[in-house]
């Protein structure tokens, strides 16, 4: 009897979460968001069918392995539960080392790695099982010597300087060393009239831009510059490097995203979505399934033509907007699928890939808040599972904690599967009424 498809999963929740807590939150309400997020787990980790071992720093919550049924599910958690380096804990921890072979060695197949996001210490663990497992180990990342070029992609400077030498169309910009230099910038454009967007160069996932709106009297860049700081200093990662000052084009509500795939063999667009936003025009969820909106669809092809030659290989995702004249202007890259790449992940696990060809929707949405107290996991999944059960040939629920925000209070998201958009909205309607009697008071909250 052949067994299926043998997964080790790595993810490392607490590590993550340092991301989504502001600096300013008080300790107490920070190690709550804590709690809440380990226990809760990210479901971008449930990619692929057959067994599964997940490695994570932080045991998960038992009823969140009853919702992510489906195959066999074991759990390492090696070294200390607040570790930062789940991957570096994995290679001092000999005990998990074996556990991991014995896993390994179940069948003649090849063990595939997945994990979230790209670091050295992957990359260690991965040369470590390819050595000792004696046989190839697959990884659905970045390949190791492309690591470096994604950078260029993934930095919002760095992909302004690729994009003026390959003629990419992007929002007017300059790029700022600092916040001071940012501010001068800002000030002397926003005397022109211009309304700007001010981006840290990597990470925080829209958080980290700011808006500048022209003013009756324009402010002097002391002043500007007392805005940047005092919203950069509650974000974390973001350091003092390289800032973008952009334009400020397009409505957000008609924000669209594309998706593709760089190989040896070319280049494959793979599908593409909408962005969903509130009535403040802050970014909640999104609309994905199908090919990329017309509009999009040229500049993103070209894109990927200028990433090839630039030595990418693997998944890429792209965010435009259209400006005021309906010119098709690109806002960022990700050297990956784009943020709603669990969606992906997931609709492919349930309806298999035909469903990235247009024979299905997927709806994003990210974390609705709880309320002060509101923490009991097991209600929130139990709610889920309901869902599920109820759901059943009308389409997929499945929580994400869509860990990357920036939230004061803790959050639930979630992603929803189906055939038609009609079938996605009713069992989103059915998720949000067990989650209501389960005694949760939800508000939606916005990632920009």
């Amino acid at each position: 009897m052949s067994r299926m498809r043998r997964t080790l999963v790595l993810v490392n929740p607490f590590e993550f979460n340092l991301r989504c807590l502001r600096k300013d939150l008080p300790r107490e309400q920070a190690e709550r968001w804590r709690a809440v997020a380990a226990a809760y787990g990210d479901l971008a980790v449930w990619w692929a069918s057959g067994d599964r071992l997940l490695a994570t720093a932080v045991p998960p919550h038992p009823n969140l392995l009853a919702v992510a049924d489906g195959g066999r599910i074991e759990v390492v958690c090696p070294g200390e539960q607040s570790s930062h380096g789940l991957c570096r804990d994995l290679l001092a921890d000999a005990g998990a080392l074996r556990h991991i072979l014995d896993f390994a060695a179940w069948g003649p197949e090849p063990l595939v790695v997945t994990a979230w996001g790209a670091t050295e210490g992957l990359y260690a663990l991965l040369d470590w099982l390819g050595e000792h497992a004696g046989y190839q180990v697959k990884c659905d990342l970045v390949p190791r010597q492309n690591y470096w070029v994604s950078t260029q992609l993934d930095g919002k400077a760095s992909l302004r300087a690729l994009a003026a030498e390959a003629g990419l169309v992007m929002a007017p910009g300059w790029i700022c060393q600092d916040l001071a230099e940012a501010a001068e910038v800002a000030s002397a454009r926003l005397a022109l009239g211009e309304a700007l967007v001010v981006k840290a160069n990597l990470g925080v996932s829209g958080v980290g831009v700011y808006r500048l709106d022209p003013e009756e009297k324009t402010p002097p860049p002391a002043r500007v510059l007392a805005k940047l700081s005092a919203h950069w200093a509650r974000l974390p990662l973001v350091g003092n490097g390289p800032l973008v000052v952009e334009q400020a084009i397009g409505d957000p509500t008609g924000a669209v995203f594309a998706n593709g795939r760089i190989g040896e063999d070319g280049v494959t667009v793979l599908g593409g979505g909408r962005e969903l936003r509130d009535a403040s025009n802050l970014y909640v969820g999104a609309i994905l399934g199908g090919i990329p909106d017309a509009c999009v669809a040229a500049p993103f092809v070209h894109l990927l033509e200028v990433a090839a030659r630039a030595g990418f290989r693997g998944e890429i995702g792209a965010d435009y907007l259209l400006d005021g004249q309906g010119v098709t202007r690109l806002l960022e890259v990700n050297p990956r699928r784009c943020s709603e790449s669990h969606a992906y992940a997931l609709a492919r696990r349930a309806f298999g890939e035909g469903w990235s060809r247009g024979c299905g929707v997927a709806l994003t949405r990210l974390p609705l808040r709880l309320t002060p107290g509101d923490y009991d996991v097991s209600r929130i999944l139990s709610a889920f599972a309901a869902c599920s059960r109820e759901s059943q040939g009308e389409g997929e629920v499945w929580p994400g904690a869509l860990h990357w925000l920036n939230l004061p209070q803790p959050g639930i998201g979630y992603v929803v599967l189906g055939l038609d958009q009609s079938a996605v909205r009713r069992v989103e309607a059915r998720l949000q009424t067990r989650l209501r009697q389960a005694g949760l008071v939800l508000a939606s909250h916005g990632g920009n």
